[in-house]
């Protein structure tokens, strides 16, 4: 379906989106909490500790991109940490956590304001379009190089011959 170039592309895209999307969502929690609490900057080193797992998708997907052959099998790891992903965005959206979103603007560009409900809804749809991506890319067979043998073919010897060598 997709030739290696394209596929380590999308690999390479991927990757960037997801450790992008890390710290896109981990800075929206960051102003959330820090407006909501009295705690300001010093809730930041516990809400990182608190996601720093969400790292493991693009490190897998940087790992896979630049060791194909030997990380090959980390496809279906990573479609379902994708599929995770997507999951705890719906999540939120079905759950009315993000109804007081509605209204919070992160910035603005021009005279046009983004809230945190359309940066999570722009969120989703790269989600969905990356674990598509995926989706394909796992589906595709690997061109698997040929296996060698472990050790090579040893003589037979019959049972009087090895009581000789004793």
């Amino acid at each position: 379906m997709y030739d290696m170039k394209a596929r380590k592309t999308i690999i390479a895209l991927s990757s960037a989106w997801d450790g992008a999307r890390f710290f896109l969502l981990l800075s929206m929690a960051l102003w959330l909490l820090m407006s909501a609490s009295g705690w300001r900057a010093s809730i930041a080193p516990w809400l990182l500790a608190a996601s720093a797992a969400g790292l493991l998708l693009p490190v897998g997907e940087l790992m896979f991109y630049l060791y194909p052959g030997r990380y090959g099998n980390l496809a279906g790891f990573l479609i379902l940490a994708k599929i995770l992903n997507v999951f705890s965005l719906l999540l939120l959206f079905f759950s009315g956590a993000l109804t007081v979103g509605i209204r919070t603007v992160l910035f603005t560009i021009g005279q046009f304001g983004i809230t945190q409900t359309a940066a999570c809804s722009a969120i989703l749809v790269l989600d969905l379009l990356s674990l598509a991506a995926l989706a394909a890319l796992g589906a595709a067979p690997e061109a698997k190089e040929p296996k060698r043998d472990a050790a090579p073919v040893l003589p037979e010897y019959t049972e009087e011959e090895i009581k000789d060598y004793h």
